[in-house]
Formats: C-alpha cells, structure tokens, sequence
C-alpha cells in the first residue's frame, strides 16, 4: 500500500468513525449549540435568538427578593447559564431550538433549577414557543432531534452521591405533544 493509499484509507475511516448512523427519524441533518454560562446574553445566536431572548426577558417565575419575600423575577434576572441548541429533524422543514435555561429562584444562589424551553419554526422560518418545562440534572449532553421528540442525557445524583457532585448518566425524552412538551422517562 502507498503512502497515497494509506493517506487516504485513514481519512476514510476517520469520517466513518465520525458519521452518525441511525434511522431516518433519529438522524438530524445539523445541530448549532449556543452556550453562556455567566448569564444568557451570549447563548442569543442562531435563528431564534431575538424570540428567544424576548422570551427569557419576559416570563415571570415565582421567586423570592433579598429578604425571602415572595416575588416574581424573569428567567433572564436569575439566569445562571442558558444553552440553546437548534437541531433539523430528518423528515422535517421545521427547526428545533431547545433552550435549557438554568436560573435561581432564590439570590442567595443556594438552589438552581432547570428549564427546558422549546420553541419549533414554521415554513417561514418564524419560531413559534411550543412550551416550557422543568427538567432533572446538569451536564446536558448529547442531544437528538427527532420530528416528535428530542432526546439527551443529563449528568444525575445516584443513591451515594452528595449533592454537590453528581457521577450517575441518564437519558431523557422530551415528547413534543399538542399540549407542549413532556418530560419522559
């Protein structure tokens, strides 16, 4: 085999080791992935962003002000981290945006909670808010764009871990319903 030869045959290999193989309604033609971890800002890219970030700026949240009174605050006033990740099921003209915002209800910052928000475009390409729900976990990894679900893994406490590190791995699916989304085991 020539240097030319074998040249070739690993960059085969590499873009075979490198393709998702799957059905049809489980492979995505692109996925885009936006984070910003001191905030939300910066995750404001891709086709939704300027809904999305209206979104985050808008809805109000039971929470509590500096002196554990109940209030309201936006997603955006207490966002830790958003990420936002677009994904183009096969099958579909629609685009996805799964934003999964992670915010404090609390200014202390003791306890942070999860929102997935999922907003879906029409043929014109206007995203349209399919709705929101909360969701377990942190790490949110390894995510699939099916035309009536999506699917990722999440970092999760097992029975032997402090609250502080989590070491266990479990996936999730989220139904995209007429009522809205819904978390699945």
């Amino acid at each position: 085999m020539t240097i030319r030869q074998k040249w070739a045959f690993r960059c085969l290999a590499l873009l075979l080791a490198t393709t998702t193989i799957g059905t049809p309604s489980m492979a995505q033609v692109r996925s885009e992935v936006y984070t910003d971890n001191q905030g939300y800002l910066g995750a404001m890219k891709g086709p939704a962003a300027e809904v999305i970030r209206t979104y985050l700026e808008r809805t109000r949240l039971a929470c509590s002000d500096q002196d554990d009174n109940e209030a309201e605050c936006t997603l955006a006033e207490r966002a830790l981290g958003v990420s936002v990740e677009y994904g183009h099921p096969k099958g579909s003209d629609a685009t996805l945006a799964f934003v999964i915002a992670t915010w404090v209800p609390d200014p202390t910052g003791n306890a942070g909670q999860n929102e997935a928000i999922v907003f879906k475009s029409d043929a014109q390409g206007a995203f349209r808010l399919l709705g929101r729900l909360p969701i377990y976990g942190q790490d949110f990894r390894d995510t699939k764009f099916d035309p009536d679900q999506i699917r990722y893994t999440a970092t999760v406490p097992r029975d032997s871990d402090p609250r502080c590190c989590p070491t266990g791995k479990r996936s999730f699916v989220v139904k995209l319903t007429p009522k809205g989304p819904q978390l699945t085991q």
